[in-house]
Protein backbone atom coordinates (compact mmCIF):
# COMPACT_ATOMS: atom_id res chain seq x y z
CA UNK A 1 0.00 0.00 0.00
CA UNK A 2 1.26 3.46 -0.90
CA UNK A 3 2.27 5.61 2.05
CA UNK A 4 -0.46 8.28 2.55
CA UNK A 5 2.06 11.11 2.30
CA UNK A 6 3.40 9.76 -0.98
CA UNK A 7 0.16 9.82 -2.99
CA UNK A 8 1.41 12.07 -5.76
CA UNK A 9 -1.24 10.99 -8.27
CA UNK A 10 -0.04 12.43 -11.58
CA UNK A 11 1.72 15.38 -9.95
CA UNK A 12 5.35 15.68 -11.10
CA UNK A 13 8.09 18.11 -10.14
CA UNK A 14 7.03 20.30 -13.10
CA UNK A 15 3.43 20.29 -11.88
CA UNK A 16 4.62 21.33 -8.42
CA UNK A 17 6.56 24.24 -9.89
CA UNK A 18 3.60 25.29 -12.05
CA UNK A 19 1.31 25.14 -9.01
CA UNK A 20 3.30 27.66 -6.98
CA UNK A 21 1.62 30.72 -8.46
CA UNK A 22 -1.81 29.29 -7.69
CA UNK A 23 -0.87 28.91 -4.03
CA UNK A 24 0.50 32.43 -3.57
CA UNK A 25 -2.88 33.89 -2.63
CA UNK A 26 -4.36 33.01 0.74
CA UNK A 27 -1.75 30.38 1.61
CA UNK A 28 -0.29 29.96 5.08
CA UNK A 29 3.37 30.30 4.08
CA UNK A 30 4.69 33.66 2.83
CA UNK A 31 6.89 33.88 -0.24
CA UNK A 32 9.89 34.39 2.02
CA UNK A 33 10.49 34.27 5.75
CA UNK A 34 10.15 37.58 7.60
CA UNK A 35 13.46 39.19 8.35
CA UNK A 36 13.88 40.54 11.90
CA UNK A 37 15.36 43.96 12.39
CA UNK A 38 19.13 44.06 12.24
CA UNK A 39 21.26 41.28 10.79
CA UNK A 40 19.35 39.01 8.43
CA UNK A 41 19.21 35.42 9.73
CA UNK A 42 19.56 32.39 7.52
CA UNK A 43 16.28 30.53 6.97
CA UNK A 44 16.33 26.91 8.13
CA UNK A 45 13.47 24.61 7.12
CA UNK A 46 13.12 21.67 9.52
CA UNK A 47 11.03 18.74 8.28
CA UNK A 48 9.43 16.25 10.68
CA UNK A 49 6.54 13.82 10.47
CA UNK A 50 5.51 14.19 14.13
CA UNK A 51 5.99 17.43 16.06
CA UNK A 52 7.14 16.57 19.59
CA UNK A 53 7.62 18.99 22.49
CA UNK A 54 11.11 17.77 23.43
CA UNK A 55 12.31 18.43 19.87
CA UNK A 56 10.40 21.60 19.05
CA UNK A 57 10.49 23.74 22.21
CA UNK A 58 14.30 23.98 22.47
CA UNK A 59 14.42 25.40 18.92
CA UNK A 60 13.81 28.80 20.49
CA UNK A 61 17.48 28.77 21.53
CA UNK A 62 18.64 29.14 17.91
CA UNK A 63 20.00 32.67 17.51
CA UNK A 64 21.37 32.97 13.97
CA UNK A 65 18.69 31.03 12.08
CA UNK A 66 15.04 31.74 11.41
CA UNK A 67 13.46 28.33 12.10
CA UNK A 68 10.48 27.14 10.05
CA UNK A 69 9.19 23.80 11.31
CA UNK A 70 7.17 21.71 8.83
CA UNK A 71 5.27 18.77 10.29
CA UNK A 72 2.51 16.34 9.29
CA UNK A 73 0.92 15.95 12.73
CA UNK A 74 1.51 16.92 16.37
CA UNK A 75 2.18 14.63 19.31
CA UNK A 76 -0.15 14.82 22.35
CA UNK A 77 2.56 16.53 24.43
CA UNK A 78 2.33 19.85 22.57
CA UNK A 79 -0.77 22.05 22.42
CA UNK A 80 -1.85 24.00 19.32
CA UNK A 81 -1.56 27.22 21.34
CA UNK A 82 2.17 26.57 21.72
CA UNK A 83 2.73 26.59 17.96
CA UNK A 84 3.75 29.89 16.40
CA UNK A 85 3.29 31.19 12.84
CA UNK A 86 6.51 29.51 11.69
CA UNK A 87 5.21 26.05 12.55
CA UNK A 88 3.57 24.78 9.37
CA UNK A 89 1.51 21.63 8.91
CA UNK A 90 1.69 19.90 5.54
CA UNK A 91 -1.02 17.59 4.20
CA UNK A 92 0.99 15.42 1.83
CA UNK A 93 4.21 15.29 -0.17
CA UNK A 94 3.20 17.75 -2.94
CA UNK A 95 1.95 20.19 -0.30
CA UNK A 96 5.27 19.96 1.56
CA UNK A 97 7.29 20.51 -1.62
CA UNK A 98 5.22 23.55 -2.58
CA UNK A 99 5.54 25.12 0.87
CA UNK A 100 9.31 24.64 0.97
CA UNK A 101 9.74 26.11 -2.52
CA UNK A 102 7.65 29.11 -1.55
CA UNK A 103 9.67 29.69 1.62
CA UNK A 104 13.01 29.53 -0.25
CA UNK A 105 15.14 28.53 2.76
CA UNK A 106 18.93 28.64 2.82
CA UNK A 107 19.20 25.20 4.41
CA UNK A 108 16.98 22.14 4.93
CA UNK A 109 16.96 19.55 7.68
CA UNK A 110 15.63 16.34 6.14
CA UNK A 111 14.41 13.06 7.59
CA UNK A 112 16.08 9.94 8.97
CA UNK A 113 16.92 7.56 6.07
CA UNK A 114 16.32 4.32 7.99
CA UNK A 115 13.01 5.35 9.56
CA UNK A 116 11.26 3.71 6.64
CA UNK A 117 8.59 4.24 5.36
CA UNK A 118 7.52 6.92 7.89
CA UNK A 119 10.11 9.49 6.79
CA UNK A 120 10.26 8.60 3.11
CA UNK A 121 8.16 11.68 2.19
CA UNK A 122 10.63 13.92 4.01
CA UNK A 123 13.55 12.36 2.15
CA UNK A 124 11.86 12.78 -1.24
CA UNK A 125 10.88 16.39 -0.45
CA UNK A 126 14.41 17.17 0.71
CA UNK A 127 16.04 15.74 -2.41
CA UNK A 128 13.65 17.55 -4.78
CA UNK A 129 13.59 20.96 -3.08
CA UNK A 130 17.33 21.12 -2.35
CA UNK A 131 17.99 20.37 -6.03
CA UNK A 132 15.47 22.92 -7.33
CA UNK A 133 16.62 25.64 -4.93
CA UNK A 134 20.32 24.71 -5.19
CA UNK A 135 20.74 24.68 -1.42
CA UNK A 136 22.41 22.20 0.97
CA UNK A 137 20.65 19.84 3.33
CA UNK A 138 21.56 17.79 6.36
CA UNK A 139 19.76 15.32 8.59
CA UNK A 140 19.96 13.60 11.98
CA UNK A 141 20.05 9.82 12.28
CA UNK A 142 19.26 7.75 15.36
CA UNK A 143 18.83 4.26 13.89
CA UNK A 144 21.43 2.02 15.53
CA UNK A 145 20.31 -1.32 14.05
CA UNK A 146 21.81 -2.35 10.67
CA UNK A 147 19.19 -2.31 7.87
CA UNK A 148 19.83 -5.98 7.09
CA UNK A 149 18.48 -6.78 10.57
CA UNK A 150 15.89 -4.03 10.99
CA UNK A 151 14.12 -4.77 7.70
CA UNK A 152 14.45 -8.54 7.70
CA UNK A 153 11.34 -10.73 7.77
CA UNK A 154 8.99 -8.06 6.43
CA UNK A 155 6.03 -9.89 4.93
CA UNK A 156 2.88 -8.82 3.11
CA UNK A 157 0.27 -11.35 1.97
CA UNK A 158 2.63 -14.13 3.13
CA UNK A 159 5.33 -12.87 0.74
CA UNK A 160 8.77 -12.06 2.14
CA UNK A 161 9.54 -8.55 0.83
CA UNK A 162 12.92 -8.19 2.53
CA UNK A 163 15.11 -9.46 -0.36
CA UNK A 164 13.77 -6.64 -2.55
CA UNK A 165 13.08 -4.03 0.11
CA UNK A 166 16.50 -3.99 1.80
CA UNK A 167 18.48 -3.24 -1.41
CA UNK A 168 16.02 -0.45 -2.29
CA UNK A 169 16.20 1.14 1.17
CA UNK A 170 20.00 1.02 1.16
CA UNK A 171 20.17 2.38 -2.39
CA UNK A 172 17.99 5.36 -1.48
CA UNK A 173 19.83 5.89 1.82
CA UNK A 174 23.17 5.83 -0.02
CA UNK A 175 22.10 8.50 -2.52
CA UNK A 176 20.48 10.65 0.15
CA UNK A 177 23.35 10.34 2.66
CA UNK A 178 26.19 10.94 0.22
CA UNK A 179 24.56 14.13 -1.08
CA UNK A 180 24.01 15.51 2.43
CA UNK A 181 26.30 18.35 3.44
CA UNK A 182 26.30 17.15 7.07
CA UNK A 183 24.91 14.28 9.11
CA UNK A 184 24.28 14.25 12.86
CA UNK A 185 24.75 10.63 14.00
CA UNK A 186 23.36 10.65 17.54
CA UNK A 187 24.83 7.29 18.60
CA UNK A 188 27.59 4.89 17.59
CA UNK A 189 25.28 2.50 15.74
CA UNK A 190 23.88 5.34 13.61
CA UNK A 191 27.41 6.51 12.81
CA UNK A 192 28.40 2.99 11.76
CA UNK A 193 25.35 2.72 9.49
CA UNK A 194 26.35 5.96 7.74
CA UNK A 195 29.98 4.93 7.33
CA UNK A 196 28.88 1.65 5.74
CA UNK A 197 26.96 3.68 3.16
CA UNK A 198 30.22 5.33 2.13
CA UNK A 199 29.64 8.69 3.82
CA UNK A 200 32.98 10.46 4.45
CA UNK A 201 33.86 10.51 8.13
CA UNK A 202 34.42 14.29 8.10
CA UNK A 203 30.76 14.86 7.19
CA UNK A 204 29.47 13.02 10.27
CA UNK A 205 29.03 14.82 13.59
CA UNK A 206 28.33 13.06 16.90
CA UNK A 207 26.59 16.06 18.50
CA UNK A 208 23.16 15.57 20.01
CA UNK A 209 20.47 16.69 17.57
CA UNK A 210 16.66 16.68 17.90
CA UNK A 211 17.17 14.95 21.23
CA UNK A 212 18.88 18.14 22.29
CA UNK A 213 19.17 17.36 25.97
CA UNK A 214 17.19 19.23 28.61
CA UNK A 215 16.65 22.66 30.08
CA UNK A 216 19.03 22.15 33.01
CA UNK A 217 17.40 25.00 34.94
CA UNK A 218 13.99 23.33 34.72
CA UNK A 219 15.22 19.73 35.06
CA UNK A 220 17.12 20.40 38.25
CA UNK A 221 17.38 19.14 41.84
CA UNK A 222 16.21 22.60 42.89
CA UNK A 223 12.50 22.49 43.81
CA UNK A 224 12.19 26.21 43.05
CA UNK A 225 12.79 25.45 39.35
CA UNK A 226 9.08 25.08 38.61
CA UNK A 227 7.29 26.02 35.38
CA UNK A 228 4.19 28.19 35.48
CA UNK A 229 1.15 25.93 35.72
CA UNK A 230 -2.57 26.35 35.31
CA UNK A 231 -4.80 26.67 38.36
CA UNK A 232 -6.05 23.13 37.80
CA UNK A 233 -2.51 21.75 37.67
CA UNK A 234 -1.49 23.70 40.78
CA UNK A 235 -4.52 22.35 42.60
CA UNK A 236 -3.65 18.75 41.81
CA UNK A 237 -1.24 17.51 44.48
CA UNK A 238 1.85 15.59 43.52
CA UNK A 239 1.80 11.98 44.73
CA UNK A 240 3.56 11.11 47.96
CA UNK A 241 6.20 8.67 46.75
CA UNK A 242 7.55 8.02 50.21
CA UNK A 243 11.17 7.20 50.94
CA UNK A 244 11.43 4.42 48.35
CA UNK A 245 9.50 5.48 45.27
CA UNK A 246 10.40 4.06 41.88
CA UNK A 247 9.51 6.16 38.83
CA UNK A 248 8.91 4.90 35.30
CA UNK A 249 8.24 7.33 32.45
CA UNK A 250 7.52 6.13 28.93
CA UNK A 251 5.17 4.34 26.58
CA UNK A 252 3.47 1.30 28.02
CA UNK A 253 4.74 -1.23 25.49
CA UNK A 254 6.61 -4.50 25.93
CA UNK A 255 9.91 -3.08 24.68
CA UNK A 256 10.03 -0.75 27.67
CA UNK A 257 10.34 -3.73 30.04
CA UNK A 258 7.50 -2.95 32.47
CA UNK A 259 6.62 -6.60 33.10
CA UNK A 260 10.24 -7.23 34.05
CA UNK A 261 10.06 -4.23 36.38
CA UNK A 262 6.96 -5.66 38.07
CA UNK A 263 8.80 -8.95 38.66
CA UNK A 264 11.69 -6.98 40.15
CA UNK A 265 9.35 -4.91 42.35
CA UNK A 266 7.85 -8.08 43.83
CA UNK A 267 11.37 -9.16 44.82
CA UNK A 268 12.36 -5.73 46.16
CA UNK A 269 9.32 -5.54 48.43
CA UNK A 270 10.50 -8.62 50.32
CA UNK A 271 13.43 -6.54 51.59
CA UNK A 272 11.99 -3.03 51.30
CA UNK A 273 8.25 -3.36 52.08
CA UNK A 274 7.42 0.30 51.43
CA UNK A 275 8.80 0.25 47.85
CA UNK A 276 6.24 1.54 45.35
CA UNK A 277 6.17 2.04 41.59
CA UNK A 278 4.76 5.16 39.91
CA UNK A 279 4.09 4.91 36.19
CA UNK A 280 3.80 7.96 33.91
CA UNK A 281 2.75 7.26 30.33
CA UNK A 282 0.18 5.54 28.18
CA UNK A 283 0.09 2.62 25.78
CA UNK A 284 -1.51 -0.68 24.82
CA UNK A 285 0.06 -2.64 27.68
CA UNK A 286 -1.75 -0.80 30.49
CA UNK A 287 -4.44 -3.45 31.07
CA UNK A 288 -1.85 -6.24 31.06
CA UNK A 289 0.29 -4.34 33.58
CA UNK A 290 -2.71 -3.98 35.90
CA UNK A 291 -3.51 -7.69 35.64
CA UNK A 292 0.09 -8.83 36.07
CA UNK A 293 0.59 -6.65 39.15
CA UNK A 294 -2.55 -8.21 40.65
CA UNK A 295 -1.29 -11.74 39.96
CA UNK A 296 2.01 -10.88 41.67
CA UNK A 297 0.12 -9.48 44.66
CA UNK A 298 1.64 -6.00 44.34
CA UNK A 299 -1.27 -4.09 42.76
CA UNK A 300 -1.47 -1.76 45.80
CA UNK A 301 2.17 -0.78 45.24
CA UNK A 302 1.68 0.27 41.61
CA UNK A 303 0.15 3.64 40.81
CA UNK A 304 -0.68 4.89 37.30
CA UNK A 305 -0.33 8.67 36.90
CA UNK A 306 -1.37 8.88 33.25
CA UNK A 307 0.20 11.25 30.73
CA UNK A 308 2.04 14.28 32.11
CA UNK A 309 3.38 17.15 30.01
CA UNK A 310 7.13 17.15 29.53
CA UNK A 311 7.67 20.49 31.30
CA UNK A 312 5.79 19.22 34.37
CA UNK A 313 7.94 16.11 34.88
CA UNK A 314 10.80 17.53 37.03
CA UNK A 315 8.92 17.41 40.38
CA UNK A 316 8.15 13.73 39.79
CA UNK A 317 11.81 12.95 39.15
CA UNK A 318 12.81 14.88 42.28
CA UNK A 319 10.29 13.01 44.48
CA UNK A 320 11.39 9.56 43.27
CA UNK A 321 14.26 7.73 44.92
CA UNK A 322 15.23 6.15 41.59
CA UNK A 323 14.12 6.22 37.96
CA UNK A 324 14.02 2.81 36.29
CA UNK A 325 13.97 2.29 32.49
CA UNK A 326 14.31 -1.48 31.89
CA UNK A 327 14.26 -1.40 28.07
CA UNK A 328 14.41 -4.64 26.07
CA UNK A 329 15.91 -4.87 22.58
CA UNK A 330 13.83 -6.47 19.83
CA UNK A 331 14.77 -7.55 16.32
CA UNK A 332 13.79 -4.17 14.89
CA UNK A 333 14.29 -1.81 17.83
CA UNK A 334 16.81 -0.83 20.48
CA UNK A 335 17.07 2.26 22.65
CA UNK A 336 18.67 5.05 20.64
CA UNK A 337 19.27 7.63 23.40
CA UNK A 338 17.00 7.23 26.42
CA UNK A 339 15.62 10.72 27.00
CA UNK A 340 14.01 9.81 30.33
CA UNK A 341 17.43 8.82 31.67
CA UNK A 342 18.84 12.22 30.70
CA UNK A 343 15.92 14.07 32.32
CA UNK A 344 16.28 12.09 35.54
CA UNK A 345 20.04 12.57 35.68
CA UNK A 346 19.61 16.34 35.27
CA UNK A 347 17.27 16.29 38.29
CA UNK A 348 19.87 14.43 40.33
CA UNK A 349 17.79 11.26 40.57
CA UNK A 350 19.89 8.13 39.95
CA UNK A 351 18.95 5.98 36.97
CA UNK A 352 18.75 2.21 36.77
CA UNK A 353 18.56 1.05 33.17
CA UNK A 354 19.65 -1.76 30.88
CA UNK A 355 22.30 -2.21 28.21
CA UNK A 356 19.71 -1.99 25.42
CA UNK A 357 21.03 -0.29 22.30
CA UNK A 358 22.82 2.98 22.93
CA UNK A 359 21.95 3.46 26.61
CA UNK A 360 25.56 2.74 27.75
CA UNK A 361 26.69 5.72 25.64
CA UNK A 362 24.54 8.09 27.70
CA UNK A 363 24.52 6.50 31.18
CA UNK A 364 27.93 5.58 32.59
CA UNK A 365 27.53 2.39 34.59
CA UNK A 366 28.64 2.83 38.19
CA UNK A 367 29.25 6.58 37.79
CA UNK A 368 26.03 8.29 36.68
CA UNK A 369 23.70 5.32 37.06
CA UNK A 370 23.50 1.53 37.22
CA UNK A 371 23.07 -0.67 34.13
CA UNK A 372 21.84 -4.25 34.30
CA UNK A 373 21.32 -6.97 31.65
CA UNK A 374 18.07 -6.81 29.71
CA UNK A 375 15.04 -8.82 30.81
CA UNK A 376 16.74 -9.82 34.09
CA UNK A 377 14.39 -9.13 37.03
CA UNK A 378 16.86 -10.51 39.60
CA UNK A 379 19.62 -8.10 38.51
CA UNK A 380 17.12 -5.25 38.35
CA UNK A 381 15.81 -6.00 41.85
CA UNK A 382 19.33 -6.17 43.22
CA UNK A 383 20.21 -2.77 41.75
CA UNK A 384 17.02 -1.13 43.08
CA UNK A 385 17.51 -2.60 46.56
CA UNK A 386 21.14 -1.50 46.55
CA UNK A 387 20.20 2.14 45.91
CA UNK A 388 17.42 1.97 48.50
CA UNK A 389 19.79 0.71 51.20
CA UNK A 390 23.15 2.35 50.34
CA UNK A 391 22.68 6.08 50.80
CA UNK A 392 26.34 6.88 50.18
CA UNK A 393 26.14 5.24 46.74
CA UNK A 394 22.85 7.02 46.03
CA UNK A 395 24.34 10.38 46.92
CA UNK A 396 27.43 9.77 44.77
CA UNK A 397 25.41 8.73 41.73
CA UNK A 398 23.05 11.67 42.23
CA UNK A 399 25.87 14.24 42.28
CA UNK A 400 27.70 12.61 39.36
CA UNK A 401 24.53 12.42 37.28
CA UNK A 402 23.71 16.10 37.76
CA UNK A 403 27.29 17.15 36.98
CA UNK A 404 27.44 14.98 33.86
CA UNK A 405 24.08 16.30 32.63
CA UNK A 406 25.23 19.91 33.06
CA UNK A 407 28.32 19.19 31.00
CA UNK A 408 26.80 17.05 28.25
CA UNK A 409 23.01 17.41 28.13
CA UNK A 410 22.34 21.14 28.38
CA UNK A 411 19.98 21.80 25.44
CA UNK A 412 21.03 25.45 25.08
CA UNK A 413 24.70 24.51 24.83
CA UNK A 414 24.08 21.63 22.44
CA UNK A 415 22.04 23.87 20.14
CA UNK A 416 24.83 26.46 20.24
CA UNK A 417 27.28 23.78 19.08
CA UNK A 418 24.92 22.64 16.31
CA UNK A 419 24.36 26.22 15.21
CA UNK A 420 28.10 26.82 14.93
CA UNK A 421 28.42 23.82 12.62
CA UNK A 422 25.51 24.91 10.45
CA UNK A 423 26.87 28.47 10.18
CA UNK A 424 30.26 27.09 9.16
CA UNK A 425 28.55 24.92 6.54
CA UNK A 426 26.80 27.91 4.95
CA UNK A 427 29.93 30.08 5.15
CA UNK A 428 32.00 27.42 3.40
CA UNK A 429 29.37 27.12 0.68
CA UNK A 430 29.31 30.91 0.23
CA UNK A 431 33.09 31.06 -0.01
CA UNK A 432 33.08 28.24 -2.57
CA UNK A 433 30.42 30.03 -4.67
CA UNK A 434 32.41 33.30 -4.53
CA UNK A 435 35.60 31.56 -5.62
CA UNK A 436 33.81 30.13 -8.66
Amino acid sequence: MTHPLLRLSSLSVNCVSESLNEHHKGADVPMSAPVPEGREPAILAILTTVLRADFHKPLRHFRDFSIWHFHHRSAPDIAPAELGPQVIRFRNLPDLIIKILRLKPHLIQGGEPYDFPAQLPLIVATLITSWLLRIPYYFPTFENIPPEIKFSHIRRLKINLSPCLIPFIKWLARIYSRRAALIFAVNQGAEKNMLELGVPENRISRLLYATWGVDTELFSPDEKAQPERSAQEQKAALPDMGANGILFVGRLIKEKGLLTLLDALAMVKKQVPDARLFIIGYGPLEREIHDYASRLGIADAVKFLGTIANDLLPPYFRRARVTVTPSITTRRWAEQVGMVNIQSMACGTPVISTTSGSIPEFVIDGETGILVPENDPQALAKAITRLFTDYRLWRTLSANARSYALKNYDARENIRRVEQLLKALLLKRKQHATAH
